[in-house]
């Protein structure tokens, strides 16, 4: 049975860096993760509409249970949510995501994350399994690092300093996005493997953390 949204909230929240953890009260971040985990877990459980258009989109003809997302058990009393992803909507880079789990990641976990993923999502021939931890880098030999994401209040990065002759300011617009196109598209050109590891914000989306005061801009 799929846990409700709220539930797989809370198993999300205990998996909280500490530091991040701070940020905001536990109450706000369980609302936030209850919808984050209805709309991107439970519904892409439940709903076979939406894995019939990602199975015409992304991967025709394959079976719509092997495109819905699923809570199992894979062993050692750990549940997980297991999602069929594409790198970027890439067809030839199919993975598996398995988050969010029901306790906290530990080594003996992995070969049965990744022989339940396997089974399901067998005929998408998946590359690899998608983890989240915010153990150390080293905790869980065997396997790759994928991404690090480092996040803070502005206000607690700014004492570090920005590059010298930069200055970091708040920003209420989003003015210069073409710009900011420019520059990411420029260092897309001369770094091609740039482009997987980050990208720009769409221009709706900077513009609200504008609106709610949550963007900074450089400037010389």
């Amino acid at each position: 049975m799929i846990p409700s949204a709220a539930e797989l909230a809370a198993y999300t929240l205990e998996r909280q860096h500490p530091l991040t953890r701070q940020w905001v009260d536990d109450e706000t971040r369980l609302e936030l993760l209850t919808e984050q985990h209805a709309g991107l877990d439970v519904l892409l459980a439940q709903d076979r509409s939406i894995a019939e258009s990602r199975i015409e989109r992304l991967a025709p003809g394959t079976p719509v249970d092997a495109m819905l997302n699923h809570w199992v058990l894979v062993g050692n009393d750990l549940h997980a949510m297991l999602s069929m992803r594409f790198e970027g909507l890439d067809v030839t880079k199919p993975f598996v995501d398995a988050s969010p789990l029901s306790r906290p990641l530990e080594p003996r976990d992995l070969s049965g994350l990744a022989a339940a993923a396997m089974e399901i999502y067998r005929v998408h021939r998946p590359r690899y399994v998608r983890l989240w931890s915010s153990e150390p880098i080293d905790a869980f030999p065997g396997t790759q690092r994928d991404r690090r994401f480092l996040g803070a209040p502005i206000a607690d990065l700014q004492p570090y300093g920005v590059p010298g002759g930069l200055a970091l300011t708040p920003a209420a617009t989003v003015d210069h996005y073409d710009e900011a196109l420019a520059a990411y598209a420029a260092v897309d050109r001369d770094h091609p493997a740039h482009s997987e590891q980050a990208s720009l914000a769409s221009l709706e989306s900077l513009q609200d953390s504008a609106d709610q005061g949550l963007l900074s801009s450089t400037s010389p």
